[in-house]
C-alpha cells in the first residue's frame, strides 16, 4: 500500500491530502520500492496544479505475512505540473474501474443468482481544472479522452512492470476508468468499500 501526500493552500491555512494506492505483483523489498514511488509521483505530477506541493511517500508491505510494515518514507520536492486555476478545492473528480463481479445467491427459498457489480474508486482533488469549467457540484461531467486525466487512468493500472493497481482484497481492474463530474465531499457514493 502506498500513500502519496501533498498540500496545498486552502481557506488561509495549509492542507494536507493524500493519495492512497495498492498494488499486487513483484513489489519487493524496502530497497525494491522506490521505482515504484517515483513512477507513482511521476504519474500523479501533471495532473495536480502547481499550487499542490508533493511532501512524501510511504509504502507498506500489505499481506498476511507482514501486514503493515513500513518499508519505505520518502520526502518528496516540487509541485504539480498543471497550471493553477481559480476553482473550489473542495471539488475532486472521481475514476471509477469496474472489478470482477461477485456472484451473490439469495438466501430466500428461491436461491436467486445475481452478479454484483463491483467498483475501485479513485478521488482526486487536482485544484485543476483541466480544462472543464467547476461551476457547483456536479458540473461538467468529464469524458473519458480528458487529456492528462486519461493518461494518469490509465498509468496507474500498472506503474512499472509487474506491478498492477488493485483493490484491498487484491482484485485487479478489468476495464478503464469512467470519470465523474466534480463531487463535494458529501456527494462521495457511500457503501462497499472497493476503494
Amino acid at each position: 500500500m502506498m500513500s502519496i501526500t501533498k498540500s496545498v493552500d486552502f481557506q488561509g491555512k495549509i492542507d494536507e491530502f493524500s493519495n492512497v494506492y495498492r498494488f499486487k505483483g513483484a513489489i519487493g523489498t524496502e530497497s525494491g520500492v522506490g521505482p515504484l514511488v517515483d513512477a507513482m509521483v511521476d504519474i500523479e505530477r501533471p495532473i495536480f496544479s502547481n499550487q499542490v506541493a508533493f511532501k512524501r511517500a510511504r509504502v507498506w508491505e500489505d499481506n498476511a505475512l507482514a501486514p503493515n510494515t513500513m518499508l519505505l518514507t520518502k520526502d518528496l520536492l516540487g509541485q504539480g505540473g498543471a497550471s493553477s486555476s481559480a476553482m473550489y478545492k473542495e471539488l475532486a473528480i472521481m475514476l471509477r474501474y469496474p472489478l470482477p463481479f461477485r456472484i451473490a445467491v439469495t438466501t430466500d427459498t428461491t436461491n436467486v443468482v445475481k452478479r454484483v457489480s463491483r467498483y475501485l474508486r479513485k478521488y482526486l482533488h487536482t485544484d485543476q481544472l483541466h480544462g472543464y469549467p467547476a461551476t457547483g457540484s456536479g458540473a461538467a461531467v468529464v469524458p473519458l479522452a480528458a487529456g492528462s486525466l486519461t493518461v494518469y487512468s490509465q498509468k496507474i493500472l500498472e506503474p512499472i512492470p509487474g506491478v498492477l493497481l488493485c483493490a484491498p482484497n487484491g482484485d485487479v481492474p478489468t476495464g478503464p476508468a469512467k470519470f465523474s463530474g466534480w463531487l463535494e465531499h458529501r456527494q462521495f457514493p457511500r457503501g462497499r468499500k472497493e476503494s
